[in-house]
């Protein structure tokens, strides 16, 4: 059950300048566009690989009051899975939150680094166990670290 926003993001491969989402971000108020499932486009986003896409569909997604902490199968929220694939992603959420950028909420954020998932991890239990360079790495972690040990 693919939305056109959905098709838009996989044909970045073919067009990495992104002219198809964009146009379709862009327009999206008179076109009145879904973007469907916020955790099914996160997975695509993952395996793009790219920030910039990232950055429009959580912005869409916040404008459009997805629940962003929602859980997949595996218990993993947005955040376990940018640890995992696209650490740039979750610091960009947490700088987002940092300076108020699309609503993004500072207790969702800690709601979701303390999430744990089936596997009984944080998201900075699974970013600690990849290999990433270290520059903007060892922010997340700090950032991490201190969502997941205040009591927003």
């Amino acid at each position: 059950d693919w939305s056109i926003v959905h098709c838009a993001i996989r044909n970045t491969r073919q067009k990495p300048a992104k002219p198809v989402l964009k146009h379709l971000f862009d327009r999206r108020h008179e076109f009145n566009l879904n973007i469907g499932n916020f955790l099914e486009l996160t997975l695509i986003i993952i395996f793009d690989e790219t920030l910039e896409t990232f950055e429009i569909v959580l912005e869409w997604a916040l404008e459009s009051e997805f629940e962003i902490s929602e859980v997949n199968s595996n218990g993993e929220n947005i955040l376990h899975l940018a640890c995992r694939n696209v650490p740039e992603a979750a610091l960009f959420m947490f700088e987002c939150s940092d300076e108020n950028k699309f609503g993004l909420d500072r207790k969702v954020l800690a709601s979701m680094a303390k999430t744990r998932n089936n596997y009984d991890e944080l998201p900075i239990d699974i970013l600690k166990r990849r290999m990433f360079p270290k520059t903007r790495i060892e922010k997340l972690t700090s950032e991490l670290e201190k969502y997941t040990e205040s009591a927003l």
